[in-house]
């Protein structure tokens, strides 16, 4: 009896995973379907589906869209009812809804308009009813289709996502404790600073700027009765005609014109600038190395998944549908002189693109996320995120006639290019000069394009309207939505062919100081692969954890990982002024690489103001023995310059004998070898502090 009756739960526990996609559609359906909806409870289902998928048991996508489908078909079943029986309904003797409950539902929705209609399908309570009395009223039915699906789409996410985030409980906790949880301060920290930023600038940017003309026209009036100006004026009268020609503000040709072509000479240059750098192998090229380093340190899978869903916004296949669905809405709304422009600018800084890639042919980073097959500089998804979405923003500034919208509008704008290159730095497919060669590319084609369209602007007479308004709105929000559907569904279902983190086979080497084969490894680097520090010690050892147990027992404290517990622990010691050892601290690079580990030791109480650092990498040698190869570096700090910039001593001799004398008075040492590899010195850190060295090093084999 008993497994018969298992047998039968486990047969109804694949019947419900084999139909779960329709459940998902009956239980979205039935929760707002009149009469019904008291009775299913759809939102704890959506709720149990959302947990399944976490486990993989269904597609979270597809059953979001099975859910919206039937939420969307029970909504239109409703407004047909209430447009044609909702009057017999209000009756006192209707059994569906007490009279009371209609009357308060119809004054929410007529308060709020299509605010009400819009979080109403997210209330209890309410949501089984909103639509009924939207189609009894006097709202439209393009607006009504509107706001029911935004909020069809927003109840479906709280229910299915609650119930997905709820499983995947462990996963967020482990993210917010990993490296990768680092972002998330970090991010919050650029969401106020950006918020903060467009409140001021809609608050007085409106009076800052009028300000600002007033200065200049103050300026301008000095100059032109200055008596020396005068008669400057008098001699060159040519020159003077053309300057206020160039300054005329009531002629395109004019002020318009003038800045539009200092801009672009502007970005010109600093493209030309990059290109040098890139070619010569500058400062910025060499800081792309070991950024893209630090950004593969604190990868994390979903981190992975939100920027890759970013990124695929500068797909081809994603550009494609955005600018033939942005020509279509100009087209609708009889704006055709501004496709012109549109093209330009993007199908520009596409070619300019291609070209660019084809003439410097950069491979990609060695850490990239997945496979790409075209060179890296300058960054296409950068050029689009500017030439293309900046031109888009662009046109929505111009739409607009308030101060507020227009501020919104382009801080989108600029949030959505920063992430779009951001993203692509981090599944590292690019380095930081690519983006930033992309952005420059994109802003050029950008200011040719708006030239354009200015110039087109002035000059093109108002254009007759054909389609009605609201033909036109339902138009528009039909192409956009569409756009959006296949953007979420081409994101859902692309799997690029992965990559696996490079391995490099162990090298054996008969002497040790054949490590340092460029006199650059003989230092440490900063971001940007300047010397800094030199290297200290050569330890060899049988792996990594008889190294760390060494130096733990010699009183040196291992340096705990930069994530998001460690920052926590940092603020709260520096609050509570208590000693907080393991505390990370500022990376160093050797052969463009971060630490693989550090530690540090305290002297005295005081752990902020007198701290030894050793920071540690691990080589890709071996010794005739099989044992491991470690460089390391020490230092140590010996107060703050304007308080919050750390000083290092001088004497990195010193500090190098004493690590020397602690590792020999535990025993740690079989062997070691005192070798001078570099002339005695005097050199800087990267914030100006000097530091002198006899060029000395230790190889040390730990027991």
């Amino acid at each position: 009896m008993a497994a018969d009756i298992i047998s039968r739960l486990f047969a109804l526990t694949d019947l419900f995973l084999s139909g779960g996609y329709w459940i998902a559609f009956l239980a979205a359906f039935l929760d707002t379907t009149l009469g019904i909806s008291l009775i299913i409870p759809g939102s704890f289902i959506l709720f149990l589906l959302g947990i399944l998928s976490a486990t993989d048991h269904f597609d979270v996508h597809t059953l979001i869209g099975f859910s919206v489908a039937g939420t969307l078909l029970s909504d239109s079943l409703n407004y047909y009812q209430g447009k044609r029986y909702g009057s017999q309904r209000q009756k006192p003797q209707g059994r569906l809804f007490k009279l009371i409950d209609m009357e308060q539902t119809r004054l929410f929705v007529k308060t709020y308009g299509l605010k009400g209609l819009l979080f109403g399908r997210v209330i209890p309570g309410t949501k089984e009813k909103t639509a009924f009395i939207a189609g009894n009223s006097d709202i439209s039915k393009t607006g009504f289709m509107l706001c029911d699906f935004s909020g069809a789409i927003g109840w479906v996410l709280i229910c299915l996502l609650s119930g997905y985030f709820f499983a995947h409980s462990a996963n967020l906790a482990e993210l917010w404790l990993s490296r990768a949880g680092l972002f998330i301060p970090f991010a919050s920290a650029f969401v106020f600073f950006t918020l903060v930023l467009k409140w001021i600038v809609i608050k007085k940017g409106e009076r800052l700027l009028h300000l600002a003309h007033n200065i200049l026209h103050a300026l301008k009036i000095m100059v032109i009765k200055n008596k020396r100006m005068i008669s400057w004026a008098k001699q060159h009268p040519g020159l003077i005609a053309f300057i206020s020609a160039r300054m005329d503000s009531a002629v395109f040709t004019g002020r318009p014109l003038s800045i539009f072509i200092l801009a672009f000479l502007y970005v010109t240059a600093l493209f030309a600038g990059i290109v040098e750098d890139f070619i010569t192998s500058d400062a910025i090229t060499a800081a792309d190395i070991r950024i893209a380093y630090l950004f593969y340190l604190f990868r994390n899978d979903t981190l992975t998944t939100f920027f890759t869903w970013i990124t695929l916004l500068g797909k081809a296949e994603i550009i494609a549908v955005v600018v033939t669905t942005s020509i279509a809405i100009l087209f609708v709304w009889h704006k055709k002189y501004l496709i012109y422009p549109f093209l330009v600018s993007t199908l520009g800084s596409l070619s300019f693109t291609w070209l660019g890639k084809l003439a410097f042919q950069r491979a990609r980073p060695e850490f990239a996320v997945y496979l790409e097959n075209s060179f890296s500089f300058p960054s296409g998804h950068a050029t689009i995120a500017v030439a293309i979405y900046g031109f888009l923003g662009y046109l929505f500034v111009r739409s607009t006639h308030d101060w507020s919208h227009k501020v919104n509008i382009f801080f989108a704008t600029a949030v959505l290019a920063l992430l779009l290159g951001f993203s692509r730095v981090y599944l590292g497919v690019h380095y930081i000069s690519d983006i930033w060669s992309g952005y420059l590319v994109g802003a050029m084609w950008l200011i040719m394009g708006v030239t354009l369209s200015e110039w087109l602007r002035h000059t093109s007479s108002a254009r007759s309207v054909r389609l009605a308004t609201s033909k036109k709105r339902f138009i528009t929000v039909v192409l956009v939505i569409s756009a959006l559907l296949f953007y979420g569904a081409f994101a859902s279902h692309y799997h690029p062919p992965l990559l696996s983190p490079p391995v490099k086979s162990a090298l054996v080497i008969t002497e040790d100081s054949r490590i340092f084969k460029t006199e650059q490894l003989k230092y440490t680097e900063d971001l940007i692969g300047r010397k800094q520090e030199p290297i200290s010690f050569i330890f060899i050892s049988a792996n990594k954890q008889t190294l760390i147990s060494a130096l733990q027992k010699t009183g040196w404290t291992l340096i705990d990982q930069a994530d998001i517990s460690s920052f926590t622990e940092s603020i709260k010691s520096l609050i509570s002024k208590e000693a907080y050892p393991a505390a990370p601290i500022y990376p160093s690079f050797w052969d463009a690489r971060i630490q693989d580990f550090a530690f540090r030791k305290l002297t005295n109480a005081n752990w902020l103001k007198d701290s030894h650092y050793l920071k540690i990498w691990h080589t890709n040698y071996k010794s005739p023995d099989e044992k491991e190869l470690y460089v390391g570096m020490v230092s140590a700090d010996k107060g703050f310059k304007w308080g919050i910039i750390p000083v290092i001593t001088p004497d990195l001799n010193a500090e190098r004998e004493q690590l020397y004398q602690d590792l020999l008075q535990m025993n740690k040492v079989s062997a070691s070898l005192k070798i001078q590899i570099r002339k005695s010195e005097i050199g800087y850190n990267f914030t100006g502090d000097p530091f002198f060295s006899d060029g000395y090093i230790y190889v040390l084999s730990l027991q």
